[in-house]
């Protein structure tokens, strides 16, 4: 059942990127450069604090609910935290910004910077009461429950979005599109969510609940700054227009980053209990198929995405996104790394190594705004949106290097890198092929003719070397099974999953 799960996710985030990619190529192209990067950066400043509406415990109520603590407590202690934790995260914000107006005097680019984060503030707090329901589905690993209202949401986001684009409407209309879409998702996960047994609050439980979740928040608030305070830095250090160039690669190339998002929630329970029952063997058989998967499968389409990424920007976003070429190459592989390393990093918190991987990413965040300042400054390498996203991957591999590690150290069980062979074989076939097309492909039907040539030389070459095997192309055949896949939908849906 996880490999349908496993599936499930990938295929509803691809998807789900799919719709985002082709709304904002509307939105960039209609809009402008400066309004997608006013919307991302009023996301952002919200969004940066959104460590304070979690704490940690939405982690801590997986962990606790997946080793088997009482389901009704749980929930009702963690609802009455959770709900606490989003008011305060409501007052921060807008504190910030308040005193970021009237007491510090910071100007903003302009009045709709202002209005966006007001509304944007609205819209996250409410999604952040939702994720009550989110973590006691991520809990029990019900994947359709998370992503099947995800997707419903996003449908009526990307929708209004574009409609208020083509009415000739910008980035305030566009924030508002994300709280209707919002307000209108609520009720399905109030639907999903009523055959679950709430209980009273456990003051003892609490106490653990914050136990555990302390060296957690020091992860979630790293992990915050790190996917957030990139756009803030950015817009502070030079305007809305080249926010906007670093979102559009983001967005074009954030189908990699989303599945890694995605797996990450659901192999986090999974280690965990798997770890509680001291079952290795299933831990290693997960690690190895997932990393044989990555490297036969998502590997081979970040690269080509990168290698491409001057066809797909002038395609689609023209001339006026120009500077996102080197973006989106970078950030394609960049996502990659985040989505090969995820494994080993929910490892170690699967363990429950907490405070460890909490000091890896504040380590981590350090370089990654170090990087950021060094590469972006005007007064510096002034790189704008392309050293934004080289300061992203080098962080990513810096931390990717640090779990790796701490995981061969700490967890001698776990088998690390099974699939070192083929990662090295893919990556070096990469780089000449990158070189390649850099250096003697000028023509647009030789790059196109370049593409086949990627696919076939990877996958040729890496079955003769006996690197992907028959077996890799049944499994994936195997995961690509939707009858299967509709009976899982169908079973968690009704509440008969059976692990």
């Amino acid at each position: 059942m996880l490999a349908q799960k496993l599936i499930f996710s990938y295929s509803s985030k691809i998807f789900m990127q799919f719709i985002q990619v082709a709304v904002t190529i509307v939105v960039a192209r209609i809009a402008g450069a400066t309004v997608l990067g006013t919307v991302a950066f009023g996301t952002a400043f919200v969004s940066m604090f959104i460590f304070i509406s979690d704490f940690g415990v939405g982690s801590a109520h997986i962990k606790l609910v997946s080793e088997g603590k009482d389901e009704a407590a749980c929930n009702g202690t963690f609802i009455r935290i959770q709900a606490f934790l989003v008011g305060v995260f409501f007052i921060v914000v807008l504190g910030f910004f308040l005193s970021q107006k009237y007491i510090f005097y910071y100007q903003f680019e302009s009045p709709v910077h202002e209005q966006v984060i007001i509304v944007t503030l609205i819209a996250v707090t409410l999604s952040r009461v939702l994720y009550v329901f989110k973590a006691s589905f991520m809990s029990k690993t019900e994947q359709a429950k998370q992503d099947i209202p995800a997707f419903i949401e996003l449908l009526i986001f990307q929708s209004l979005r574009l409609i208020v684009v083509l009415l000739g409407y910008r980035a305030l209309a566009i924030a508002f599109s994300k709280l209707i879409a919002v307000i209108v998702i609520t009720p399905v996960y109030i639907i999903l969510f009523k055959n679950y047994i709430v209980g009273k609050f456990d003051r003892d439980l609490a106490k653990l609940y914050f136990l555990i979740s302390f060296p957690v928040l020091i992860t979630n608030i790293v992990d915050s700054f790190t996917k957030y305070v990139d756009k803030v830095f950015l817009q502070y250090l030079t305007n809305s227009a080249e926010v906007g160039y670093y979102v559009a690669g983001f967005r074009i190339g954030g189908l990699i980053l989303m599945i890694g998002s995605s797996v990450g929630l659901l192999l986090f329970p999974t280690f965990s209990k798997a770890f509680s029952q001291n079952d290795f063997n299933r831990i290693n058989s997960i690690i190895k198929k997932y990393e044989k998967f990555s490297l036969s499968f998502i590997f081979p389409v970040a690269m080509a995405l990168s290698i491409y990424s001057d066809v797909i920007v002038n395609t689609v976003l023209g001339k006026e996104y120009i500077k996102t070429i080197p973006v989106l190459s970078i950030i394609n592989i960049s996502a990659f790394v985040f989505t090969f390393i995820i494994s080993y990093g929910n490892a170690l918190t699967g363990n429950g190594m907490f405070k460890l991987v909490a000091k890896l990413y504040i380590v981590n965040l350090l370089l990654f705004l170090s990087l950021t300042f060094f590469l972006v400054s005007p007064g510096l390498l002034n790189l704008g949106s392309t050293g934004l996203a080289a300061s992203l991957l080098i962080s990513n591999m810096f931390l990717g290097g640090l779990f790796i590690f701490f995981v061969r150290v700490k967890i001698k069980k776990i088998d690390v890198l099974p699939g070192l062979r083929l990662l090295v074989f893919g990556t070096v076939f990469s780089i000449i092929a990158f070189w390649i097309y850099q250096e003697f492909l000028f023509q647009m039907y030789l790059k196109m003719l370049f593409a086949v040539l990627y696919f076939s030389g990877y996958w040729g070459l890496a079955m003769a070397f006996k690197l992907i095997h028959r077996k890799d192309w049944l499994m994936l055949r195997e995961l690509l099974n939707f009858k299967k896949m509709a009976v899982y939908v169908k079973s968690e849906i009704r509440n008969q999953v059976k692990e």
